[in-house]
């Protein structure tokens, strides 16, 4: 995959680009606002082996008052018995299993009022954004426990879960539920290496071969069928899923065709041959412009590109330090890139002006997840889930650590998993998850008190 940013792969390849999405589980077209009045941070505990019932509902999450919910207490493994925000963590699922890796995190999506989490052993569960109390939960009986679902995404009035199965099986699956009950309403067995895009009104998976499938949301009907491009392309919608765009890298990584097609009906809108190798990351909130990594020789990333969607302009901006692994987030004029090291990098790349890099921080954990930012009372904080369950939030003006949740790491400490989550901003809170199997909930206006 390069340094792709903008694809998130599940244990069997399956590939889900969720960008530009409010509820693709990546980031809310829109960071939050102000922060939340009276808020009380929660902790719920999802997993394998929880004592799930399936369609149910649990009571009250952890409110930080001392007392469990419905479901029974657990721990955060910060402080036994107690959540590291306070709490003592209402128990949705089971500890992490011992022995190997961490179990996968949850991976959350937000939609109105509601939070909607996949985990190891559990196809999904609906919580409530303001205590964690949880609506219904929906058991994974197809294999999943060992790894969980690769991504999860709302559009209209579904949920979508992309399974993440087994490589050497094949069971791969994307489902559609039902957001009121979790009953499913349709699915379709993925293979290894396809790629689901949400779009305007439909679902589009991109199979390995480079034929494209678009799927109407609602029924699962094939809309329409075939290879607008070649096979080997990363993809990723736009925010207002109006259009998708194909980056297709050269063999020799001298330059990289992206392609703008409508997903309506496959038309293609218009074809720019750009210079380097690069990957999609996603479009600028006014649409008038795709951002891109560009990565060198070895791989690492290099540059922040933005490609004008209207006019074709072109802005490069190098970075100071090239990136290992390489994720980003755009908020504005503003690129937030950071490597597998750590180091937090502030990009401008405006339609005005030169651009450059703003400033560098380094976070001091050694693997994070894609960025995604918050925004409250006038502030701005780029937030990052670490590889032991800690929630970090920089400053975005100020470049400085400006809080941090306790470590929530797994059975044993444990921590390493295979991919990280990003944190989920909405209504004035922030939710992330860890590998001890927990989900948790802050202000994401005041991480001085996490």
């Amino acid at each position: 995959m390069g340094a792709a940013a903008a694809l998130a792969v599940g244990a069997a390849g399956v590939v889900a680009a969720v960008q530009g999405f409010d509820t693709s589980g990546a980031r809310p077209a829109d960071p939050a606002g102000a922060a939340v009045q009276g808020f009380t941070p929660w902790t719920v505990r999802l997993g394998a082996g929880a004592d799930d019932t399936g369609t149910d509902d649990m009571g009250e999450g952890d409110t930080g008052e001392g007392s469990a919910g419905e479901g029974g207490a657990a721990g955060s493994g910060a402080d036994p018995g107690r959540a590291a925000d306070g709490g003592a963590g209402q128990a949705a699922g089971g500890a992490g299993r011992a022995g190997g890796t961490a179990p996968q995190p949850p991976v959350c999506a937000a939609h109105g009022a509601d939070l909607y989490c996949t985990a190891p052993g559990i196809k999904a569960v609906r919580l409530r954004q303001a205590g964690g109390e949880q609506v219904w939960s929906v058991r994974d009986s197809g294999g999943g426990a060992s790894g969980g679902a690769a991504e999860l995404f709302v559009s209209g009035d579904l949920l979508y879960v992309v399974s993440a199965g087994d490589a050497a099986l094949g069971r791969a699956r994307l489902e559609a539920l039902g957001l009121g009950d979790g009953a499913a309403r349709w699915g379709l067995d993925l293979t290894s290496y396809a790629r689901v895009v949400p779009v305007g009104g439909g679902v589009m998976v991109v199979l390995a071969d480079g034929r494209v499938r678009v799927l109407d949301a609602g029924t699962g009907a094939e809309r329409w069928g075939g290879r607008p491009v070649a096979g080997g392309a990363q993809w990723v919608a736009s925010r207002d899923g109006r259009l998708v765009f194909a980056v297709s890298p050269a063999a020799d990584g001298a330059s990289t065709l992206v392609t703008a097609v409508d997903p309506g009906d496959g038309t293609v809108r218009w074809r720019e041959r750009l210079e380097g190798a690069l990957s999609p990351v996603e479009t600028t909130a006014d649409g008038g412009g795709l951002v891109l990594l560009s990565a060198d020789a070895e791989q690492f990333v290099d540059a922040v590109v933005r490609l004008g969607t209207e006019d074709g302009t072109v802005r490069r901006v190098p970075l100071a330090t090239p990136a290992d692994q390489a994720q980003a987030a755009v908020d504005g004029d503003t690129v937030y890139v950071v490597g597998s090291g750590g180091s937090l990098a502030a990009v401008d790349v405006g339609a005005d002006g030169a651009g450059r890099e703003r400033w560098r921080l380094e976070t001091g954990a050694a693997r994070v997840s894609r960025p995604v930012v918050a925004r409250s009372g006038g502030h701005s904080f780029v937030l990052l889930s670490a590889s032991d369950g800690r929630l970090l939030a920089v400053d975005g003006a100020q470049a400085v650590m400006a809080g941090q949740s306790p470590p929530r790491r797994a059975a044993g400490g444990r921590s390493y998993v295979p991919t990280l989550p990003a944190p989920v901003v909405a209504g004035g809170r922030a939710f992330a998850s860890a590998p001890d199997g927990t989900v948790f909930a802050v202000d994401a206006g005041d991480p001085g008190r996490w």
